[in-house]
């Protein structure tokens, strides 16, 4: 059924490209659409903060450009969980196509999306501000305002955990509720791995400003540092990491290599970063 609430569609072509204008074009026909025309691309937390600046409702949902709704009562159940309060911010959750992809460019994605990235509601709920992603959420206007994401960040990567981080630490709950999207957009396992590369580096930086962030990844480098193990792991990564890429490229991508190859990039960096400092 319709929903009577009054709304609009605010759609930032963030640098997109040409092939995409006439879509734009057409979209922007509509009387409750606006385009907004960002010819360069500014980074994923500059152009949500945009978008939240430019809202003209109280109430923002945030969904990525790359996926569809399946629910036909999407909206009412976003609309039905909003609290009375401006503090708060809710999580729908995402999922991947069922069917395995044909390509196998594309299985690294989809692995890690499925198994990965995207936890069932009840794992989801026991830790909540850890599993949030910006690929669909609804926040209030002006805790958005109060606390935009983080324009630092560049590239792809993190901005969504500093954010969910940051929520926690002013105590705005996170509510998880079963209103998937579904993600269509996978990216080859090339370009996957760039992005991977990219989030570790901004996991990096947020480490070097003292922001924790959830994960694994930063207690398992604190672990080898205490042993005085980085060295020895760094080297033996060296050593396999043509291996780790080869399987991680492969058509049968093992997500155990994919925590290997986060590990090496990190401690590379961290290496690099100590050479530097030495140098100066």
């Amino acid at each position: 059924s319709m929903l009577e609430v009054p709304c609009e569609i605010i759609v930032c072509d963030d640098g997109s490209g040409l092939e995409w204008q006439p879509l734009f074009q057409e979209a922007g026909r509509e009387t409750f659409v606006r385009i907004l025309d960002q010819p360069v691309n500014s980074g994923r937390a500059a152009t949500r903060n945009r978008l939240a600046a430019q809202a003209q409702y109280p109430i923002l949902l945030f969904l990525d450009a790359d996926v569809y709704i399946a629910q036909p009562d999407f909206l009412h159940n976003y609309l039905r969980a909003i609290p009375p309060d401006d503090h708060w911010v809710i999580y729908g959750g995402c999922q991947y196509p069922e069917e395995r992809p044909e390509d196998p460019r594309l299985r690294l994605h989809w692995e890690y999306g499925r198994r990965v990235e995207n936890p069932g509601l009840a794992k989801r709920k026991r830790q909540a501000h850890r599993h949030f992603h910006t690929v669909n959420f609804m926040v209030p206007k002006a805790l958005m305002l109060h606390l935009p994401f983080d324009e630092h960040l560049k590239g792809y990567g993190h901005e969504d955990s500093a954010w969910a981080t940051a929520l926690s630490q002013m105590g705005v709950p996170m509510a998880h509720i079963e209103n998937p999207v579904v993600h269509l957009g996978l990216n080859t396992h090339v370009h996957f791995l760039r992005n991977v590369a990219s989030s570790v580096s901004n996991a990096l930086t947020l480490e070097s400003k003292g922001q924790s962030l959830p994960g694994g990844l930063k207690f398992v480098r604190l672990c080898l540092g205490g042993l005085k193990l980085k060295g020895v792991c760094y080297h033996l990564y060296r050593r396999s990491e043509r291996r780790i890429v080869h399987n991680l490229i492969g058509q049968n991508p093992n997500l155990w290599m994919l925590g290997m190859y986060k590990l090496g990039l990190s401690l590379r960096k961290e290496q690099r970063s100590a050479l530097k400092r030495s140098k100066s």
